[in-house]
């Protein structure tokens, strides 16, 4: 049995105190929520004393956001549970890693500033915090400027640091922090029969210090230019009932080295093949690993786009490389020189309801990952969200 009591606490507070009682457990629910001029905080945690573990279980998120002066954002979010198993056994949340945050941002039509001090706790059998790393901090800002030549001109600084109180050697006690510079000049043109032509070209180069892992330079410095030319033809056509159609095919052909020092790589262990990074210059989701070497891309994209507000979209392609990066998983799609196909698709509404599925398939084995995502949000509904 559970009884929710609902409590307002003037107009902008509010706690709800749920008793939950049943054979098994006896368990205390609060939620907490509070609204300031410039900002809210929710606060949300339990107690439990049941009859699968000896002593009280216990639970605490919270979050909150403010706007501060000078269009700068501040937000906070913290996780924490007495035991690994307690959210799950109570079905609070179904993280296996807690993170708990500190984030600072300022974003403009031109810049972007963003700093951040993150504690993860693991709740994974068989992984420590100190080897995940347990703590991270990293600081970034990125600028943009028209230069007289064309296009836009992107600068980036970036400061990150990852810590693991052990002192043991290697992965489980490494120390790493890296500083880094990243330029980057785009400029797109359309030339005839609509075919529209995009170049980038620029360079970046990081500093980093490792503490505690013998196999790397205590200090080392990596130096990576990149470039790359991406060919699209839009092609239209549009209904008599309203609805547009848009085929595209896409081609690019890119290149990036690497001179210099080989750095661990801590921020690009999960990198795989989607929709987003099809054409990108290198496929990695972090700073430390970087895709060098000769690369191309194909593929095609088609979108539908209803008279009633609904859009659908339809990715496919693939990925063909020189040398083979070592970086890459077996599952990542991207682990030979040759890609697996993306068949990669999304179906939106006006009222908010998203479906987004994509797969990868191999030229022998056929399907190799398949994952989706059902969400629906709205001005009047609760953020939904399923993943498989």
């Amino acid at each position: 049995i559970k009884l929710p009591y609902f409590i307002t606490l003037g107009d902008h507070r509010d706690l709800t105190v749920t008793p939950y009682i049943s054979v098994e457990t006896t368990t205390l629910e609060l939620t907490y929520r509070q609204a300031f001029v410039k900002g809210d905080i929710a606060l949300e945690g339990a107690v439990s004393d049941d009859t699968l573990v000896d002593g009280n279980r216990v639970y605490f998120f919270a979050e909150g956001q403010f706007d501060l002066a000078d269009g700068y954002q501040l937000a906070f979010d913290i996780e924490t549970t007495s035991d690994p198993a307690y959210l799950l056994d109570y079905g609070y949340s179904g993280k296996d890693r807690l993170d708990s945050a500190l984030t600072l941002l300022r974003v403009t039509d031109r810049t972007l500033f963003q700093t951040r001090l993150t504690y993860y706790e693991s709740l994974r059998d068989g992984e420590t915090n100190a080897s995940l790393p347990p703590i991270i901090a990293d600081l970034s800002y990125e600028a943009r400027i028209t230069p007289s030549i064309g296009g836009t001109f992107d600068y980036q600084f970036s400061l990150d640091t990852s810590y693991r109180p052990s002192n043991v050697d290697g992965d489980t006690g490494r120390d790493v922090t890296r500083g880094g510079v990243n330029t980057i000049w785009q400029n797109s043109w359309v030339l005839g029969n609509g075919l529209i032509a995009a170049a980038q070209t620029g360079a970046r180069a990081d500093l980093y210090l490792v503490d505690d892992d013998v196999a790397f330079a205590q200090t080392d410095l990596r130096a990576v230019p990149h470039a790359g030319v991406t060919l699209r033809w839009p092609l239209g056509m549009r209904s008599p009932n309203g609805v547009s159609h848009i085929v595209e095919p896409t081609v690019y052909l890119g290149w990036a080295g690497s001179f210099g020092g080989t750095s661990p790589n801590e921020d690009s262990t999960r990198s795989e093949l989607d929709r987003a990074n099809l054409f990108a210059a290198s496929r990695f989701a972090g700073e430390d690993a970087v895709q060098t070497g000769p690369q191309a891309a194909i593929g095609v994209t088609w979108t539908r786009f209803g008279s009633s507000g609904t859009t659908s979209t339809l990715t496919f392609g693939r990925v063909i490389i020189q040398d083979k990066q070592s970086d890459f998983t077996e599952t990542s799609g991207l682990d030979g020189t040759k890609s697996d196909w993306l068949l990669a698709g999304q179906f939106t509404t006006a009222d908010g309801f998203i479906v987004d599925a994509r797969s990868l398939w191999e030229d022998d084995r056929g399907l190799t990952v398949a994952d989706s995502r059902v969400a629906w949000r709205n001005d009047w509904i609760k953020p939904v969200s399923y993943t498989h």
